[in-house]
Parts: C-alpha cells; sequence; structure tokens
C-alpha cells in the first residue's frame, strides 16, 4: 500500500468507520473527506493508531487537510496546456467543464491508459478534489467559463 496516496488514506478511514460512528460523527457520503477525518481524529484516537499500525506517517496524515491542492493543480493544468491546446486526456473536465466526480475519475482512466503521467497526476489530484475545486481549476484555465 502506497503510504502517501491520499485515495488509499481515504479508504482506508472509510473502512474504519461503522455505521454508529457515521451517525455519532453526524457524516453523511457528501461531507468533504478532509473533515471527516477531522472528526475522527478528534473523537478516535484509536483509529489513529490503526492508521500508523497500516504504516500511514502520521505527519502525513495529519496534513492533508491542510494542503490545499488548488494553486498545484492549477499549474498542472498549465503544463498540460503548453504541450496540448485541447487538454489532452482532461479535456472533457477542463474544456468542456464536466466536473462531477465521475468526470474526473473518466480524465483519471483515460490518462492512466495513455500513461500520460502529468495528465495522470492533474487527473488524480482532480479526482481527490470537491467539485468546486476543480471548477476553481477550470476557471484558472477559461476565466470566462461558466462552471
Amino acid at each position: 500500500m502506497n503510504k502517501h496516496d491520499e485515495r488509499n488514506l481515504w479508504a482506508t478511514v472509510e473502512e474504519m468507520l461503522t455505521e454508529s460512528d457515521r451517525e455519532t460523527m453526524n457524516l453523511r457520503p457528501e461531507t468533504d473527506p478532509c473533515l471527516w477525518f477531522l472528526r475522527i481524529c478528534e473523537g478516535f484516537r484509536a483509529m489513529r493508531e490503526q492508521l500508523v499500525a497500516l504504516g500511514y506517517d502520521w505527519e502525513y496524515v495529519r496534513g492533508v487537510h491542510e494542503h490545499d491542492p488548488v494553486p498545484e493543480a492549477i499549474e498542472l493544468a498549465r503544463e498540460v496546456y503548453s504541450g496540448h491546446a485541447a487538454g489532452c486526456c482532461l479535456h472533457v473536465l477542463l474544456d468542456d467543464g464536466n466536473t462531477s466526480d465521475g468526470d474526473a475519475h473518466f480524465c483519471y482512466g483515460v490518462a492512466s491508459g495513455r500513461e500520460h503521467s502529468v495528465c495522470a497526476t492533474l487527473a488524480n489530484k482532480l479526482t481527490l478534489m470537491r467539485e468546486e475545486q476543480r471548477i476553481a481549476v477550470r476557471r484558472a484555465i477559461y476565466p470566462d467559463a461558466e462552471s
């Protein structure tokens, strides 16, 4: 397991949560994963110990919620556009404005299949973001975009 893969981290955390935990913390599927994590850390010390036992670096885990991924994603998007006028593997999301979770995952699949490392890195970051963050990345490329 890659200790520095946020997708694995959130999947591990979600697996650890029981339905009772979700009710106690008033967590819903649409809740921001970072907020989930903060609430979990505040109330569930045992879960922290389990994550560390699974090999996650606690300083990294603590820092996940503090990191704003948008500026880095914007830089990667600019790098994609420097070589591909139409957004390459991320055309559906960046050019067409389809910013849902499913669209981000679709772009990641395309980029991974084509082995475009910059596109895949950006697409992976976009899959971990909230839709509002993906829209912010798109607007940095297309300032007049509606979404």
